[in-house]
């Protein structure tokens, strides 16, 4: 059979390229813009019930296993990693070619990994092993072929997961170093784990990940994200039983006995089950949010995140802020869940990654840009272009777009006042990308395009055709004035690119609760809303009085080029990706205000000195950013899309710290003594030994106040710190408050 890719060129017609026979298509139904056959009156029905065939076509993946099992590149090791408790966590390893020993890369997660290690990494894995890697899959507890319960996201995953990497090191085939791969789950699972500083770990790369369970996924904008849970749900029991299917048909007999043992318990602690009981921000999900325990890391990490990703979004709980920035790198594209898997240059970096942390090869990986943005990644994985910024976090620059009369976006803030009112709730358009499930081919649709647009059921605004090139970056605010005749309502905030040839492109969007719109001042900055979304904190809107209501977009990236306008649509949720939501249904009338009053805007990043192409890619073109007809006309005139440098939030004087190197201390330590002299306690201090960039010793995440804290460094694995010259770092988060130069000697 060949697959299909459509896409729409200006004329609107369904274009047709053929793939070679028996490549899978990978092209997410956001892609296929498509009129024609798919836009019938009742055609985007289907659309609507995507998600719901996906729990049903499950199933059929599971069958298609049963039979031989295929063999695993490489030579396959397999067996069970024994914890202290007890607990036996299922692990195959697979070894290149050559003698060994060899550094390792362990994909740790909730899946099937310990049964195969290629599980959602099948380009990943054949291309590290030809770099003369071992790469093993290990299973966390009581899912697949281990032992024990299945929870969901917890520190004795985190401590099970770090023994493992110890005794992994220890096997004949590893030589001690080990890093971590993987994105979603497997991506998680490092930042868990990496906390916990296992001796052997030397690096890891985390993608597409959940660090905060409420605001990333769970509830975002304090609404219940109703349709992935379950869905999740189902993918991880089909998971657990390929897994068992592959390790019994392969030899492994005690498998069978530990699948059946713990099949019934994991639905207990499934995230459809447990996030239902927590709708606020409560103790649950800080404890099993990883955002948490991040600043413990001391590892070099190479993140990455995608935009429009489907599963577990771009949010991200910004993770990479709490670790060292001179020892962290992020990769930031649009598309989808796979890019870590499918782009031909993240394998190239990620190579590159590992061969100067594992195998110490000299390629300057350590001098490279600690940020990169991707910019229009095609339906390859592959960007266009990509900007690169020496440092993280980066900066960008604020632009306000103010909401007014007609519809328009970017006036004045003191414009004449008025609303836009529409009726709720009728339902938005569902933007949903189905590729990473392998399902295109059976529903080919991409139900923003097909799905009619309701126009009383939604409030729009557009500038007028930009006369410059602007390219956005990072989470944006839509702080909109809001009144409504109900208690409550859901707001959805639709970012889009209305382009100059009929054409409107997907972006990105936000969502909140208006009883959830109380905000912490202390947290929140101009691009980026913070509510706490604790039970005391709601409050009903009050009937026909306006309100403020800050909605937190999601991050994404965006090139706008002279011509194009920028849109924001303000309706009821929908479905997005495989995210679906339990919304506020009481019919009401919801106006959105404007002008001197009542200034609502949108509040965007600007990247400065983008490296982007001035040529407009086609439309569609673009991985999981869908294309459709432009439903609401541009308005008239021209506007400039520039920003102010935005401005950081307000910071305390920075305390002064007392430090005293005191050496070498009788157990192959080092004793560093540290006080506040000046100002109020500090926390979240760690004190480092370094030179050049590697952290030789690192102190645990502690608050430091006016009574000396006495601190011993040692260094991993006990070995004693040589004679010489060291940095001494002593830092508060991200920020450095005393860096000096140290001698130890004998």
């Amino acid at each position: 059979m060949r697959s299909r890719i459509a896409r729409v060129e200006p004329t609107g017609q369904d274009v047709v390229t053929g793939n070679p026979a028996g490549v899978p298509d990978r092209t997410p139904l956001l892609q296929r813009c498509r009129s024609g056959a798919d836009n019938q009156p009742m055609g985007w029905l289907r659309g609507l019930l995507i998600v719901i065939v996906l729990a049903c076509a499950v199933p059929a993946a599971a069958d298609a296993q049963v039979g031989a099992v295929a063999p695993l590149p490489g030579t396959e090791k397999a067996g069970y990693v024994p914890l202290p408790d007890g607990t036996k966590l299922k692990y195959t390893a697979l070894l290149p070619e050559g003698k060994g020993p060899f550094p390792v890369l362990l994909q740790y997660e909730g899946y099937s990994a310990g049964s195969d290690p290629t599980r959602a990494n099948d380009t990943f894995v054949p291309a590290m092993l030809k770099k003369g890697y071992a790469v093993v899959g290990v299973s966390l507890r009581g899912s697949g072929c281990s032992t024990g319960v299945w929870d969901l996201f917890d520190k004795q995953q985190a401590k099970d997961g770090a023994f493992a990497i110890d005794w992994m090191a220890e096997q004949p085939w590893a030589n001690g170093k080990v890093a971590m791969y993987s994105y979603s789950y497997g991506g998680i699972m490092q930042l868990w784990v990496a906390a916990e500083r296992p001796k052997h770990l030397v690096a890891i790369t985390p993608a597409n990940v959940v660090s905060d369970t409420y605001r990333d996924i769970g509830y975002p904008g304090g609404i219940l994200n109703a349709v992935f849970p379950p869905e999740w749900g189902a993918t991880l029991n089909v998971d657990w039983t390929l897994g068992m299917q592959r390790s019994s048909k392969a030899g492994d007999n005690e498998c069978l006995g530990n699948y059946l043992a713990h099949a019934a318990p994991n639905n207990l602690n499934q995230l459809a089950v447990q996030i239902p009981q927590h709708p606020y921000d409560d103790q649950w999900h800080h404890d099993h949010s990883s955002i948490n325990w991040v600043k413990d890391i001391d590892v070099p990490a190479l993140g990455v995140r995608t935009w429009q990703d489907e599963e577990t979004g771009s949010r991200q709980a910004s993770y990479w802020d709490q670790l060292d920035p001179e020892r962290t790198w992020l990769i930031s594209s649009n598309g989808n869940h796979l890019v870590y898997q499918h782009s031909s240059v993240m394998l190239k970096t990620l190579g590159g990654f590992y061969d100067h942390f594992l195998k110490g090869i000299d390629n300057g990986f350590e001098k490279t840009p600690r940020m990169q943005v991707w910019h229009e990644t095609g339906l390859d994985s592959d960007p266009r272009s990509i900007t690169t910024v020496d440092r993280l976090p980066g900066t960008v620059d604020q632009a306000d777009l103010y909401l007014g009369p007609d519809g328009r976006m970017g006036g004045p803030a003191d414009g004449p006042s008025g609303s836009a009112s529409y009726v709720y709730p009728l339902p938005s358009p569902p933007v949903v990308d189905t590729s990473s499930q392998g399902l295109q081919e059976a529903l080919n649709v991409s139900t923003w395009t097909v799905v009619p647009d309701l126009a009383a059921g939604r409030a729009a605004f557009t500038t007028p055709p930009l006369s410059n090139t602007a390219t956005t970056y990072g989470p944006s605010s839509a702080d909109l004035w809001v009144s409504t005749t109900a208690p409550d309502v859901d707001l959805q905030t639709t970012i889009t690119e209305v382009r100059p040839d009929g054409q409107e492109v997907y972006i990105q969007r936000g969502w909140l609760r208006a009883s959830h719109r109380a905000l912490d001042a202390k947290r929140s900055t101009a691009l980026q809303p913070w509510h706490p979304h604790t039970k005391a904190s709601t409050a009903d809107m009050p009937a026909g009085k306006p309100q403020l209501l800050r909605v937190e977009l999601f991050p994404s990236g965006h090139t706008f080029r002279p011509g194009s306008s920028v849109r924001i649509y303000v309706e009821q949720p929908s479905i997005t990706g495989l995210w679906g939501y339990t919304s506020v249904l009481t019919p009401q009338t919801v106006k959105v205000h404007y002008g001197k009053d009542h200034p609502s805007r949108l509040v965007l990043g600007l990247l400065r000195d983008a490296n982007v192409r001035s040529d407009r890619p086609a439309c569609g073109a673009l991985l999981n950013q869908a294309c459709r007809r432009n439903p609401v006309p541009q308005p008239g005139g021209s506007y400039a899309l520039v920003g102010t440098r935005a401005a950081a939030p307000a910071t305390a004087a920075k305390p002064k710290l007392t430090v005293r190197f005191r050496g070498r201390t009788a157990r192959r330590g080092v004793r560093i003594d540290v006080r506040v002299q000046r100002g109020p306690a500090v926390r979240r201090v760690t004190v480092q030994l370094r030179r050049g960039t590697t952290v030789l010793a690192r102190s645990a995440s502690m608050t430091v106040g006016r009574r000396t804290r006495a601190v011993t460094l040692r260094r991993t694995g006990g070995r004693a710190l040589a004679k010489g010259t060291y940095s001494l770092v002593v830092r508060s988060g991200n920020t450095v408050l005393l860096k000096r130069t140290v001698r130890l000697g004998r």
